[in-house]
Order: structure tokens, then sequence, then C-alpha cells
């Protein structure tokens, strides 16, 4: 995931366009990933939450509130709290 990502990071010009293809690139995974297994589309949300928020890329982190709130996506911290639940 990590080239992937870095792909998009080569191209970028200034911070503003990196944040940009940083979420387009966060985007096209999670949307690809959506419509396969929850854990991978779970892990994948996770990969990028944690990208976006390392980096303060708050337009990634907006962008990523519709997955988040999917009940099929089973990010890790989704999965703690079933986990406490049962």
């Amino acid at each position: 995931m990590d080239a992937y990502v870095n792909l998009y990071g080569s191209i970028s010009i200034s911070p503003e366009i990196r944040d940009s293809l940083f979420t387009l690139a966060g985007k096209q995974a999670i949307e690809k990933a959506k419509h396969g297994n929850p854990k991978v589309y779970g892990l994948m949300v996770d990969y990028f939450y944690s990208g976006y928020e390392s980096t303060n890329i708050t337009m990634g982190l907006k962008m990523l509130e519709p997955y988040i709130n999917v009940p099929n996506c089973l990010t890790l911290k989704k999965q703690v709290i079933e986990k406490r639940l049962k």
C-alpha cells in the first residue's frame, strides 16, 4: 500500500496537491475494497485513517466519514468494540 500511495505523492508539486492526491488515492483504493471482504475493507479504511491523521490531511479524514459509518466496514476499532461487547 505504501508504494501505491507514494506513486501519488511523487507527482505532487505542493502540500495542497499532495493532500488532494493522497485523498484521491484513498478513495479509489477503498472503493475497490468495499465490494470484497469486509475485513479487507476495514483494514483499508484503517490504513488511510492512520495516514491522514498522522499527516493532518483533513480532507482525507472527511472523505473517510461515509466509509467508517457503513455497517459492513469492519475497522479494527469496530472489531475491538464488538469483541468487548461479546
